[in-house]
């Protein structure tokens, strides 16, 4: 391999990125990056990471009692706390590792 192409494979970079909101059918175009990573590997990780916080998350909520619920649903800031955590859950569970010079990243 030639140094030159060599330095073009290494610039190549990866996205998190994950759609707008769960409708599977946002082209990708419209999808949001989330994180940039300088290899595959790497990308993978924080995928995975963001997962098995996500999964947390969702463990804890099914862990409440139903005390806890009704107190959760009279509490302005537990409410928008689990909002922002709905999101993260579904950011994370619907995200994908996308690399940088995918044609589909193109908007039309």
């Amino acid at each position: 391999m030639k140094p030159r192409h060599a330095a073009a494979l290494a610039l190549v970079g990866w996205y998190l990125m994950a759609p707008p909101n769960k409708n599977d059918d946002t082209p990708l175009s419209e999808w949001k990056v989330r994180r940039t990573y300088e290899s595959a590997e790497a990308c993978q990780a924080g995928l995975i990471k963001d997962r098995e916080q996500a999964a947390a998350k969702l463990r804890q909520y099914d862990s409440m009692t139903d005390l806890q619920r009704r107190n959760l649903e009279h509490s302005q800031e537990a409410l928008d706390r689990q909002i922002a955590d709905n999101a993260i859950i579904d950011a994370a569970f619907g995200s994908a590792c996308i690399e940088e010079g995918d044609p589909r990243l193109k908007r039309k």
